[in-house]
Parts: structure tokens; C-alpha cells; sequence
């Protein structure tokens, strides 16, 4: 394993245990978030708050869930050796737990989350789900092969 391996490793381990941690915060403090993103005299009865408690918890749930996918892959072994990738995504982890703290400080409203899955967090999702799913691919390919 190479120094740069070494390094890397324990760095996004850091981060992605980060953002978990800022996501469930967001989660259990949802309702000043909401309530900036609709009008001022809604209530928590309204449609509009249910359509954006929806919204958060979606965008949050998606983010725990790439979290889960990224933890399960690094421990697995599939990304370790990666280093470029992991390069950039613990840069991506850093900035998004940074945005995802300011959105709790701040209290932002529900898109600002989107935005942050949009280009933190949703390009790495589909890699992983890619080097997830290659070497199952590449196995039943083979499996094939001696048919």
C-alpha cells in the first residue's frame, strides 16, 4: 500500500463519517429550514411545509445513502486503491460538509440542500454505483464465458 493510499484512506473515512453526522443533524432540525423555504404565515399543518419536509428529506436521505454506499465500497476494498478518485472525493466531502454546516448555521432553505447533492454528491454516486456493480458484471460475464 502507498503512501498516498495511507493517507488518503483515513482522510475520507473523516469526511464521509462528517457528513453523515451534518446530514442527521439536518434531519433532527428540519423545521427552520422549512419554514425559510415557504411563506411566513404557513404552518407545519400546511401543504407547503409537508411538500418540502418531503424535499429535505429526500435530498438528505439521498446524501446518507451515497454515504453508505461510499463506506460500504471502502471497506469492501473496491475505491482504496483509487487514489485520484479519492483525491477528489474527499474534496468533495470537505466542501459539502463545510455547505452542509453552513446550512444548518444559516439556516438555508430546502434547494440549497439540492444544490449541494447536485454537485457534491450525485457525480460520485453514480461512480460508485458503477464500481459497485462492475465487478458482479465482469464475474457474470465470466461465468458466461464458461457456459
Amino acid at each position: 500500500m502507498s503512501y498516498i493510499t495511507r493517507t488518503l484512506v483515513p482522510y475520507k473515512f473523516v469526511f464521509i463519517t462528517l457528513q453523515s453526522l451534518f446530514l442527521v443533524a439536518i434531519l433532527n432540525n428540519k423545521s427552520d429550514n422549512i419554514f425559510i423555504s415557504i411563506r411566513a404565515n404557513a404552518t407545519k399543518d400546511s401543504t407547503e411545509y409537508s411538500d418540502e419536509e418531503g424535499s429535505l428529506d429526500a435530498a438528505a436521505a439521498l446524501m446518507l445513502a451515497t454515504c453508505g454506499l461510499e463506506f460500504f465500497n471502502l471497506l469492501v476494498g473496491l475505491t482504496i486503491f483509487n487514489d485520484k478518485l479519492n483525491i477528489v472525493e474527499i474534496f468533495c466531502h470537505f466542501f459539502a460538509c463545510i455547505l452542509c454546516a453552513w446550512f444548518i448555521i444559516d439556516l438555508w432553505d430546502v434547494q440549497s440542500l439540492w444544490i449541494i447533492f447536485g454537485v457534491f454528491v450525485a457525480p460520485f454516486l453514480f461512480l460508485e454505483v458503477l464500481i459497485t456493480v462492475q465487478p458482479l458484471a465482469s464475474r457474470l460475464m465470466a461465468m458466461r464465458k464458461t457456459n
